[in-house]
């Protein structure tokens, strides 16, 4: 019986052992990098500099299908400023020194007409760059009111209060 439990614990730490392995070796495993010698000096590959972030403002998006009021919704989102509500909802993300904003991701849920009051249902998620692939759990939504050529916030709600990242 003794035996049998000290093979079981040695085949488990094997395994560890392995696994540790096979992670060290896909890390350092990569191609090498060659030195290129020129005349009387030698330069080494250096760190890639990352590329700036190029802000892309607002961009919206639309499930629904044609019409003018939602033509018009979405253009005037596109230079609609970013207010004090959303920044304030993803406050966490937006200070975090290892994600730089690149724009905002709007998705016009819908548009519909009451009582002769046009309003707009709009979901907000931020467009964050990183080091890494970076996707944005949690968004807010933001309804406005279409009053001719302008459109105004008249409600904030957020479907979830939590706002959460993964490094992909």
């Amino acid at each position: 019986m003794k035996i049998l439990q000290l093979s079981i614990a040695a085949l488990a730490v094997l395994g560890v052992v392995l696994s540790v392995c096979a992670v060290v070796n896909s890390q350092v495993g990569g191609p090498a990098t060659v030195a290129e010698t020129k005349e009387n000096h030698v330069t080494l590959p250096g760190p890639t500099q990352p590329k700036p972030v190029e802000y892309l403002g607002n961009v919206v998006r639309t499930s629904q299908v044609g019409g003018e009021q939602v033509k018009t919704v979405s253009d005037l989102l596109k230079t609609t400023a970013v207010p004090s509500s959303r920044t304030a909802h993803f406050n966490s993300i937006l200070n975090d020194p290892q994600f730089k904003l690149a724009g905002w991701s709007l998705d016009i849920l819908e548009v519909r007409t009451t009582n002769g009051t046009i309003t707009a249902r709009v979901r907000a998620t931020p467009l964050v760059v990183g080091r890494q692939s970076v996707t944005i759990l949690g968004a807010i939504d933001e309804i406005y009111e279409l009053s001719g050529e302008t459109l105004k916030l008249i409600k904030t709600e957020a479907p979830s209060p939590w706002v959460s990242v993964i490094l992909d």
